[in-house]
């Protein structure tokens, strides 16, 4: 038997003390059936919480929350249920703090999974009311594999998916379909939030802002031979080619730009002979020009 799920046939009693418990119930779709199962589990002392109807094939499956009387068994209010000719489908603990309209629930949920898209997993487990939610690589979900209805694939991108398991009651369509809007409304959200973005400046000119590509970049010239020596290695370690598809250049010409492979093209940087001119100037008590300029020779190597 199924952990959680309760049958007429199980023999074991267990008592209500100050519980919640959430039914299945499957019925016919007739006036008066639901009538029924209220005044029976009112003559069995039960309070009535919550009420969702779900269409399936065949009738409906009522999903009620009930606080039961002291002392009754899952046994026998399944039993109950039974003799008005209806199938409770599972029972489980629930908790007060659930009872929320679904949808407003499924909102809240995907609320929480776009401030922290880390528990999307639980937040799905909530929403199904499932025993566990696990991510598994898509080709390991097998899909086809739903257990009678207690397993569900639900894919999350085009290599993750998750898979949610319920031992006390299989998975309805409706919840199902609710399940997977949601997952569709979050997947838009950070489609929106990680697409362009338009801000219009305050001269009116419009720039599209997104998330830079290797391919938006031509070449990159560093402000000295480290910074080059830097991004010549994150370029190569994300199988970027230097110089095929991105040139890369620095600035001082060290002794490490020639070592480097492919080595580095830089522009020398006439350090000595600025320090000589500055050195100069303090000794002899001069002012110099007010801007000096010194040449600087490029260095073709392999990497530009």
């Amino acid at each position: 038997m199924d952990m959680g799920r309760t049958t007429a046939a199980q023999t074991t009693v267990e008592t209500a003390t100050g519980t919640t418990w959430r039914l299945r119930i499957r019925m016919d779709d007739s006036p008066g059936t639901l009538a029924r199962i209220t005044i029976r589990l009112a003559d069995l002392g039960c309070n009535i919480l919550g009420l969702q109807v779900m269409p399936v094939p065949g009738g409906v499956l009522d999903e009620l929350v009930v606080r039961p009387a002291p002392g009754l068994g899952r046994a026998e209010l399944v039993e109950a249920i039974a003799a008005e000719g209806c199938e409770c489908a599972g029972v489980t603990d629930a908790d007060v703090r659930e009872l929320v309209e679904p949808a407003t629930a499924a909102l809240a949920a995907a609320g929480r999974a776009v401030d922290d898209p880390a528990k999307l997993a639980d937040v799905l487990r909530d929403v199904l009311a499932a025993d566990m939610v696990t991510l598994v690589p898509s080709n390991e979900a097998n899909p086809a594999r739903t257990e009678g209805g207690h397993r569900r694939v639900f894919p999350v991108g085009p290599e993750g998916a998750l898979v949610a398991r319920r031992s006390w009651a299989p998975f309805v369509q409706l919840e199902i379909a609710r399940a997977q809007a949601m997952l569709g409304l979050l997947a838009a959200v950070r489609a929106n939030l990680a697409g362009p973005s338009v801000v219009t400046c305050t001269d009116g000119a419009m720039v599209v802002l997104r998330p830079g590509r290797p391919a938006d970049t031509d070449a990159v010239f560093a402000l000295g031979d480290l910074a080059a020596l830097g991004a010549l290695g994150a370029l190569q370690r994300t199988g970027v080619d230097v110089p095929g598809d991105v040139a890369v250049a620095g600035f001082d010409d060290l002794q490490f730009a020639a070592l480097s492979s492919p080595a580095l093209t830089t522009s020398t940087h006439p350090v000595e002979t600025i320090a000589t001119a500055c050195a100069t100037a303090v000794l002899d008590q001069r002012l110099g020009r007010p801007v000096t300029r010194y040449s600087s020779e490029l260095v073709l190597r392999a990497t530009a």
